[in-house]
């Protein structure tokens, strides 16, 4: 297993391990709407050889403020994003969709939270109709499914609140639901949030069930996911949420996804050999340089893969 080495998720055979992030391209709008220079943007990392594009969080809900964002609340954002699909899939990569928002949902009633689940699915519904090949959950970035998650943040009694099997019940129930009705021809992926590094937050174990009850649900990739800054102290050495990612394949029987590497190809070649991940999301490495995925091929040696993009 190294970077060029082809991959099957679900429905999808990636032609190689490497993934450009969610990492938000700083080209949305106020509308919402794919404008070409985001369009430009991904287009420019499939091309430089990542094997699928992530596209970041597209918001399922029409935002109460002003806010630069990508919409996928109403059917007149499809177009658009499927342009940008094209575009990935005709230089040869796969495209996945993230959706998610910021909310605050802290005063959320219970039926509140069940109609973003519908807004959800609603959004995971336009990506298809899209063509994406994808569609990623997240529950690390602050939104729903993250407060909803966290200890931290979700003080609520009731269905949503309190154990671990209540925090997690509409992001199960969601999941559930993408898979029931995407999931013979679209991978279902999720952002996980693997601790908080802080007492009373998100631990490890609690990442490493919510992967397992995830994974039988439907989801058949996971990103391990983790934010420096908690209470206890780290080194930030370049690939420190390896250990995460290692311990969270350890629990499921799908693909594990980490990020945060160093522009290093044979460090980031070295995280699939040593089998602590089976791919790699990279967000500042692509973005300074779209075509890194060329440049570590040569530096490693290896041939490019003839398998090109199946859909």
């Amino acid at each position: 297993m190294h970077l060029f080495s082809p991959l099957s998720i679900g429905p999808l055979r990636l032609p190689n391990r490497i993934v450009c992030s969610a990492l938000a391209s700083g080209h949305s709008t106020y509308e919402g709407g794919a404008a070409p220079a985001l369009v430009n943007y991904y287009a420019a990392r499939a091309l430089g050889g990542a094997g699928s594009v992530v596209i970041e969080a597209c918001w399922p809900l029409q935002p109460a403020v002003r806010a630069a964002h990508l919409g996928l609340y109403d059917d007149d954002f499809i177009p658009g994003l499927r342009v940008a699909i094209e575009r990935i899939h005709h230089a040869g990569a796969y495209a996945i969709v993230l959706i998610d928002q910021p909310l605050d949902i802290a005063q959320m009633a219970d039926a509140e939270l069940e109609q973003i689940s519908r807004a959800w699915i609603a959004a995971a519904q336009r990506a298809s109709q899209a063509g994406a090949d994808g569609i990623m959950l997240s529950c690390a970035d602050g939104g729903p499914f993250h407060q909803l998650l966290s200890p931290l943040s979700n003080r609520r009694a009731g269905v949503f609140g309190g154990t671990l099997e209540h925090r997690t019940r509409l992001l199960l129930g969601t999941a559930e639901r993408i898979h029931a009705r995407f999931g013979g021809h679209m991978l279902l992926g999720l952002r996980l949030l693997a601790d908080e590094f802080t007492p009373g937050g998100v631990s490890m174990q609690d990442a490493r069930v919510v992967a397992r009850r995830l994974t039988g649900a439907g989801v058949n990739l996971v990103e391990v996911f983790a934010l420096a800054g908690g209470a206890s102290p780290m080194a930030l050495f370049p690939g420190w949420r390896t250990p995460l990612s290692s311990a969270i394949r350890a629990v499921v029987d799908v693909p594990v996804m980490v990020g945060d590497l160093n522009d290093d190809p044979v460090f980031a070649n070295s995280v699939l050999v040593e089998r602590s991940a089976d791919l790699l999301a990279l967000g500042e490495v692509l973005r300074a340089d779209p075509i890194w995925p060329q440049r570590a091929r040569a530096t490693l040696g290896l041939q490019p893969h003839q398998e090109r993009l199946h859909r």
